[in-house]
C-alpha cells in the first residue's frame, strides 16, 4: 500500500471513532493544513513558502486561508478579523438559499497569491487525504494553465 492508500485507512477509522455531535476542531485543521502544505510544497519556489490561517465556525463551515510568503509564519486560528468577515458573508449568501446549504459544496476562492478554501465543518471535510485531494486538484489547475511551450 502507497502512503495515500495507508492515509485513507487511517482517516476512515477516526472519522468512525468521532461519530455523533462532533464537529471539525483545531487538531483536525492542523492536520490538514500540514498535509495540504506537504502536498504543494515540491513545486513552490526556493525561498518560498506556504503559510496557512483558519477560522473554525461552530455554525456553518470553516474557512482557510492559504498565502504564499518569503517568510515562513506559524499557523494561526481565529485571529483574523479577515477570515470571520469572510466567513460571514459566505455563511450568509449560503443560507438566503437553502438548498445550498444542504449540498454542503466546497467554495475555492482565489486573490493574488492567496487562497481560500471553504467547507463544511464536517471531520470528513478535514482529513489529511482530503488535503491531499485537495492539493492535486489544486496543482492540476496550476499545470491547466501555463503556457504551451511549442
Amino acid at each position: 500500500m502507497d502512503y495515500y492508500e495507508r492515509q485513507q485507512i487511517n482517516d476512515y477509522y477516526k472519522i468512525q471513532r468521532k461519530k455523533g455531535n462532533y464537529l471539525v476542531n483545531i487538531r483536525d485543521i492542523r492536520e490538514y493544513i500540514s498535509e495540504f502544505i506537504k502536498g504543494i510544497d515540491p513545486f513552490i519556489e526556493e525561498g518560498y513558502f506556504l503559510n496557512a490561517e483558519a477560522h473554525i465556525c461552530k455554525f456553518i463551515g470553516s474557512l482557510v486561508k492559504f498565502t504564499f510568503s518569503k517568510i515562513k509564519e506559524r499557523t494561526k486560528f481565529d485571529e483574523s478579523s479577515d477570515l470571520k468577515k469572510l466567513l460571514w458573508l459566505i455563511q450568509y449568501e449560503r443560507i438566503n438559499d437553502i438548498k445550498k446549504v444542504l449540498e454542503e459544496k466546497q467554495i475555492r476562492i482565489y486573490d493574488e497569491n492567496v487562497l481560500y478554501l471553504y467547507k463544511s465543518n464536517h471531520p470528513k471535510d478535514w482529513t489529511r487525504t482530503k488535503a491531499l485531494d485537495d492539493a492535486k486538484s489544486e496543482l492540476e489547475l496550476i499545470c491547466k494553465h501555463l503556457p504551451n511551450r511549442s
